[in-house]
């Protein structure tokens, strides 16, 4: 998977994209230069899908400079090519969204872009989505080319999230846990705008579904933690708050049951290895009831395995 300044100068790259925004009277652009822009715009999709770093050198200067969401600087068109010849080894395809918010005039030959762009690698969908803010100067050459010079792109606070989730992103599979009584059977997911661990659950006893339910974890970044909600279809609901320790996640969990009863749990998980953790339930309290400690190993599901007809 490449790496998140690999995204960020992706994203900041396509800034020459589709719809401009409206310049200021005193800053106003002509349309000959919108144009050219457009284009090179065009050259760039083209080279972009063809997985043409060489071809993506050419919209920038010899001595253009880029500066990433996290302070790394890439000097010289050589160095953007050698960044892009990485990136399309690891990433084939893909889909990109610009929004362009600004385009004007800042001294004669010299146009100031900003907007945000949006990157969805085809060999990671919805969990490698990424936005940044970008500001590009174009500079107009003798040929009358506008080529790139400077581009500059900022982090935005969607990114950071799904930067912070991936660090629960163990989770993301098929899950299930057995007990004397019952099996739960749950599935965890990224959600489509990859800022947000989708899951899903299931109890059976005796072989009859008894309850399911939705879960979802998302980054708290006023409070610099893990959030999560649970809903279930009887009607209770549940929110947590995720620490993360040595050995695992711990849990503390309030909510209110369909009957009413406030409830109250710390919840831990211990990782076992990669396909297993410990699963332990304690300080339970229902309405003024006391419930027990609960442990329980949970093993993550192997894929389904795929028939094929014979040759």
């Amino acid at each position: 998977m490449p790496s998140a300044p690999q995204y960020f100068l992706l994203s900041s790259l396509i800034l020459l994209g589709a719809g401009l925004a409206p310049a200021t009277a005193q800053d106003t652009v002509e349309d000959d230069d919108l144009k050219a822009i457009k284009q090179s715009a065009d050259k760039f999709v083209k080279a972009y899908n063809a997985g043409d770093s060489e071809a993506i050198g050419k919209l920038f200067t010899e001595a253009a400079e880029y500066v990433d969401g996290f302070g790394n600087v890439f000097h010289g068109r050589a160095a953007i090519i050698a960044e892009y010849t990485t990136f399309f080894k690891e990433t084939v395809g893909g889909t990109i969204k610009i929004n362009m918010e600004s385009v004007r005039h800042v001294a004669p030959g010299v146009l100031v872009e900003q907007g945000k762009a949006i990157v969805n690698p085809a060999n990671e969908p919805e969990a490698a989505i990424t936005e940044s803010s970008y500001t590009a100067v174009h500079v107009k050459q003798r040929d009358a080319n506008w080529l790139l010079a400077s581009v500059r792109s900022e982090a935005d606070d969607e990114i950071n999230a799904h930067e912070e989730l991936k660090h629960l992103s163990w989770l993301i599979g098929d899950w299930v846990d057995e007990s004397r009584d019952s099996i739960v059977r749950s599935h965890w997911e990224w959600s489509k705008s990859g800022n947000y661990l989708m899951g899903s659950f299931r109890v059976i006893r005796e072989g009859t579904e008894v309850l399911r339910g939705t879960h979802r974890i998302g980054w708290d970044a006023a409070r610099d933690n893990y959030r999560s909600w649970v809903f279930d279809s009887q009607g209770g609901f549940a929110q947590g708050v995720w620490t993360q320790v040595r050995s695992g996640w711990v849990v503390k969990i309030s909510g209110v049951t369909a009957g009413g009863l406030i409830a109250t749990a710390t919840n831990t998980y211990q990782m076992i290895d990669e396909d297993s953790f410990a699963w332990t339930s304690h300080d339970r309290l229902v309405g003024d009831s006391i419930q027990p400690e609960l442990t329980i190993t949970v093993v993550k599901q192997p894929p389904i395995p795929t028939l094929t007809s014979p040759k």
